[in-house]
């Protein structure tokens, strides 16, 4: 029932002050001794979810009855007075109400009216801020990136619970799901960003720009190929690709075929895999996309190993390889090196592949990337069963069982055959219990 605390607190005892008898009239008690500006900053605040920076509170607050230049006096007026909390994140002042306190901040915010206009200005600010992080996310700026949006995760959350419920931002909401997908598929939840866009796409409209609607699609499918739900990815890309006459050769159109490609392959269908891995190639050499070329070789190295050719493999997964580190994207790269760690240890090369995963999981720590965690630990678990390392390969899996079940990220295929004919190798090596004491 927190969620209308001031109906559950109302036990106060009835011979205190009146003001102190039940929490909404400690909080009417407080309200009423504030200024009227600080009154206006108080409720204006209330459309925040999990905090705000000063620049957040200077760009959504100021208006009729709040001057800009008040703003700064009124809010350290309310910190004074322990209504709103100052923190310090980063070496960078942030701010924050106590759930209660927010709770009493908005119900006056819609008493006078504004919360509504609040709700469309917080919508506006927060995608712009998406918009603009987004590009970081595939360049070596990824882990300050992450690190904004993780930051303001809970307002970002509320931008979209407020275009799911007005139902009149549609192609904003649409415009905050792209942004925000290597967010979600870097960091998580899956499933958020799933349903974030499974309601956006639902309410798109006919004026929707074909880019835009294509985009979705693809981000739709990226995310429940990662989570193996892969009969929804071939459904959402394929209504990607149904776009592509109104689009041309695009960098939208090479993403869908690469992610198609993996997803036909995952399915048994190798051949219509590599005719869509070898056409999103070619558009992406053609339209110059560095980016795009390093995936989709990437995929075709994969596609390559999964079938044992590990000759076909190497050299696409070398030249992904090439491409990234000259891109500078960490997560990608990190991609990049264990996908030859991978291809290392199925050539019994355990040594390279060791030094491999380790460089990938090390880049994947330092910048945060969450959901690339399991598949990683996977493989060096592999490697440590292959070597004869009983207890580390059980300690490692164990790991990557508690990241994939965290994260809601599904085990590829290819890497669970791998580990479980590594595993035949340590039957016997240790007992039940210590089996289970390594676990």
């Amino acid at each position: 029932r927190l969620d209308d605390c001031f109906r559950l607190l109302a036990g106060g005892s009835r011979a205190a002050l009146p003001h102190h008898q039940t929490l909404r009239a400690a909080m009417d008690w407080s309200h009423d001794l504030l200024g009227k500006r600080e009154r206006v900053l108080f409720r204006r605040l209330a459309v925040f979810a999990g905090g705000w920076s000063l620049e957040a509170a200077g760009r959504l607050c100021p208006g009729d009855e709040l001057p800009q230049s008040d703003l700064l006096d009124a809010l350290a007026h309310l910190v004074d007075r322990s209504l709103v909390l100052a923190e310090r994140a980063g070496g960078v002042a942030r701010y924050r109400f106590l759930n209660t306190v927010r709770q009493y901040a908005h119900e006056r915010l819609e008493e006078a009216g504004e919360a509504a206009e609040a709700a469309d200005r917080h919508l506006e600010y927060y995608l712009q801020l998406a918009e603009e992080v987004e590009p970081d996310l595939t360049g070596p700026r990824f882990a300050e990136g992450i690190a904004r949006l993780e930051t303001e995760h809970e307002n970002l959350r509320a931008a979209l619970s407020h275009c799911a419920a007005s139902g009149e931002c549609g192609e904003q909401g649409l415009r905050l799901c792209v942004a925000l997908l290597r967010f979600w598929d870097a960091h998580g939840p899956l499933s958020e960003g799933r349903e974030a866009l499974a309601s956006a796409l639902s309410r798109a409209g006919e004026d929707t720009p074909a880019v835009l609607l294509a985009t979705a699609w693809t981000a739709a499918g990226t995310l429940a190929y990662r989570q193996t739900d892969l009969e929804a990815a071939k459904v959402h890309l394929e209504a990607s690709l149904a776009l592509r006459d109104r689009l041309g050769g695009s960098v939208e159109i090479a993403e869908a075929l690469r992610w198609l490609g993996n997803v036909r392959h995952m399915l048994g269908d190798r051949d219509a895999a590599l005719s869509s891995l070898e056409e999103g190639l070619a558009l992406s050499r053609r339209l110059g996309d560095d980016r795009g070329i390093a995936n989709a070789l990437s995929s075709l190295g994969a596609l390559h190993w999964r079938e044992n050719d590990l000759r076909g493999a190497r050299p696409f997964l070398e030249e992904s390889l090439d491409l990234r580190r000259r891109i500078g994207e960490p997560r990608t790269l990190a991609q990049a090196l264990a996908n030859l760690g991978i291809l290392a240890y199925t050539e019994e090369d355990l040594d390279t592949a060791r030094t491999l995963l380790r460089e990938a999981l090390e880049n994947l720590l330092r910048i945060g990337a969450k959901q690339d965690f399991p598949q990683v630990l996977t493989h060096l678990g592999t490697v440590a069963a292959l070597s004869g390392k009983a207890r580390l390969g059980t300690v490692l899996s164990a790991a990557a069982d508690v990241h994939f079940t965290a994260h809601g990220v599904g085990e590829e295929p290819g890497a669970m055959s791998y580990r479980d004919r590594a595993w035949v190798r340590l039957e016997g090596k240790l007992t039940p219990e210590e089996f289970e004491a390594a676990w």
